[in-house]
Parts: structure tokens; sequence; C-alpha cells
């Protein structure tokens, strides 16, 4: 069991395949302008995830980044929990524009949810803010 404190990873890590593919679509829609710089996954899984890792490889045609076969310590040295299924992103920062009197919408909803650092709190703002 990792410690609390070091329980945080980095937003340039994703982990796992719905993560993953969500940063893929974005990026393909022009909805983020993060770059992904690597994708890994473990070597022992490459039959169980051969569908996933063909659309990997796919993607990393069109995208440009690299696929890398690895052990799962190599996996589990930078992630939190194990439910990454094997497979996680390296990617670049994302760049968030300055929000400007230009950009606000006409009767637009705008929130600023700071200082959040656990997923499910902000997973709880979001649901608030909704209802």
């Amino acid at each position: 069991m990792k410690k609390e404190e070091s329980r945080f990873v980095p937003d340039t890590l994703f982990e796992g395949m719905t993560s993953i593919s969500s940063l893929i679509s974005a990026i393909e829609n022009g909805n983020n302008d993060r770059k992904i710089l690597e994708i890994r996954y473990d070597i022992q899984k490459k039959d169980s995830k051969r569908r996933e890792i063909d659309f990997l490889t796919r993607k990393s045609a069109v995208i440009g980044y690299e696929l890398k076969a690895v052990n799962a310590d190599e996996i589990d040295d930078i992630t939190i929990g194990s439910s990454h299924g094997g497979i996680i992103a390296l990617c670049s920062d994302r760049c968030i524009p300055e929000l400007s009197p230009e950009n606000i919408k006409k009767d637009g909803f705008y929130v600023m949810i700071e200082g959040i650092e656990d997923p499910y709190n902000f997973g709880y703002s979001l649901r608030s803010l909704y209802a």
C-alpha cells in the first residue's frame, strides 16, 4: 500500500483505456492540445489486450506517439492503483485558455473549481453542479 502523500500522480499520466481513449478522442476533435508522448503496456498482457493494443498502434500512426511494451513493475512504479489494466499514457501538459470577455458566451455558465485533488471530490462537484 502506498503512503497517502505519494498517492497523487501528475496530471500528465493517464491510467487505463477509458482515460486514454477519451484523450485520443479529444486530441482528434481538436478539444485538447495535450500531446501523447508515450503509451506503455504490460508485455504479459499482450494477448489479452490485443484489441486495445491494435487500436493504440493504429492511433500512434495518426497522432504520433511511441507505443512501448514494458514489464508490469515499470507501470506499477508510477501508478497509484491497479485499475489501469496494464496500459498507461505519458503526456505533455495541457494549455488551458484564459477566460476573456471575447470568449464568454452570452447566457453561458462558468464555474471555477480550485484545489480539488481527489477525483471523487471532483466528481461530486460536477454532479452537484449538474443538479
